[in-house]
């Protein structure tokens, strides 16, 4: 009996082993994922080839004959230059679609991020469960042992009662050691670490630190908004790109030729001659489909639009979450608060094994309540801050440690 006394009084100081693994680290890593070298690729390309235009549209030489007999008497050299306006388009086009390149960069590294602070969680929450579950185990253990030892007819029920709930603890120890192992491969996969991961909670960022930082929290801005900068940005290369086309159609503006006829009366200088050629543009073939892209770039501003309202909506809608699930753990951290003292509430009862079995029931659903709540806060107060100012945005630190230890990014692109 004082062995379960001694389990109840410890229940919620439990947790998992320790091991090599660094939150900070992990997420620095995150440059390094597979996913963000296509954008360094594309970056690449740019650099070495970029969209600059010729100086010359093409280069024609003709050469004409009137007689076979005599050979070839006319001889013409023509350059056509581009339109300088094209140039330009060209150019500018290049530096919007870098300036993208490193939006959407960021932005992926912002998912990528995203998804290691998910899965720290999710890992650090099921250790937790593992955790509870091992004491479960150690419980209904303890009492079976107590109830053989009474051996009393009248035990039979208690025991076989015992007996299930030991094998529904193992099994979802069995379960919940699995869903670590999984996790733990997820992340071999693109950070290795000795042993398993270590948790305490009180490596993680406090709730009292969460709540202050909601009260602090004003409007979204939208200016810094990565999804918003980037989709403003596509706006800006197609729109970059429509000029480009526009100046394309006009980029015959003419030619310059040069002409030898060859005559044996003339001197050479009398048989040289020069055209210049301009062109008009009265039509312009390009122009319905000119039309079309134009509307396609008023639709893409409206969606932009639309899509500062959505994230101006979700990012309410979650605050609100947030603060209802703030307002509910510390409902569930009272109530476990409560029963804390186990010994003094045995007491009152007469220590029956009914009594101590209800009470590590409510104890393990309230625990259980505790990790799914706090589970969630982090993941949405993560979830708030890339939406707010981004977690791939200065400065680089761990959001979910205690300490906002730093990140240390060399960032390519």
């Amino acid at each position: 009996m004082k062995r379960v006394l001694f389990l109840l009084i410890i229940f919620f100081q439990c947790s998992s082993a320790f091991a090599q693994f660094s939150m900070e680290e992990y997420l620095s890593n995150a440059i390094s994922d597979t996913e963000l070298q296509f954008f360094k690729s594309r970056q690449d390309f740019i650099d070495e080839n970029g969209f600059k235009s010729p100086i010359l549209r093409e280069v024609e030489f003709r050469a004409r004959v009137n007689n076979f007999e005599d050979g070839f008497d006319d001889y013409r050299l023509r350059f056509s230059p581009l339109n300088p306006l094209e140039r330009s388009a060209n150019k500018n086009y290049r530096d919007e679609v870098r300036q993208q390149l490193s939006l959407s960069y960021l932005l992926n590294l912002e998912e990528v991020l995203l998804a290691r602070y998910e899965i720290m969680i999710d890992h650090w929450q099921l250790t937790q469960e593992k955790a509870l579950a091992e004491v479960n185990i150690e419980f209904y253990t303890s009492l079976l042992v107590l109830i053989r030892d009474q051996n009393s007819p009248n035990n039979i029920k208690d025991f076989i009662s015992m007996d299930k709930a030991l094998l529904d603890a193992q099994l979802l120890l069995e379960d919940i050691q699995n869903e670590i192992s999984i996790l733990e491969d997820i992340i071999r996969k693109t950070y290795d670490f000795s042993g398993s991961i270590e948790w305490t909670e009180e490596a993680l960022v406090e709730m009292k630190t969460i709540k202050e930082w909601m009260e602090n929290q004003n409007a979204l801005d939208l200016s810094s908004n990565l999804m918003v900068k980037n989709a403003q940005q596509k706006i800006a290369v197609s729109q970059s790109e429509y000029k480009v086309q526009k100046q394309e159609s006009f980029s015959n503006i003419g030619y310059l030729q040069a002409e030898y006829r060859e005559n044996d009366k003339n001197t050479f200088g009398q048989n040289l001659g020069m055209q210049i050629g301009v062109s008009i543009p009265v039509t312009n073939p390009n122009k319905p489909d000119l039309a079309r892209k134009e509307m396609k770039l008023i639709e893409d501003n409206q969606k932009v639009e639309q899509e500062k309202t959505d994230l101006e909506n979700r990012f309410e809608n979650m605050a609100k979450h947030l603060d209802s699930k703030l307002n509910k753990y510390d409902l569930v951290m009272a109530k476990i608060k409560t029963y804390e003292d186990a010994s003094f509430t045995l007491d009152k009862t007469g220590n029956t094994i009914d009594v101590l079995v209800e009470l590590q029931k409510f104890r393990s659903d309230m625990t259980e309540k505790k990790l799914s709540l706090a589970g969630a806060i982090y993941k949405d107060y993560i979830n708030l801050i890339s939406i707010n100012y981004g977690l791939s945005s200065a400065p680089y630190i761990n959001y979910l440690s205690k300490t906002n230890a730093s990140i240390h990014f060399e960032l390519d692109y």
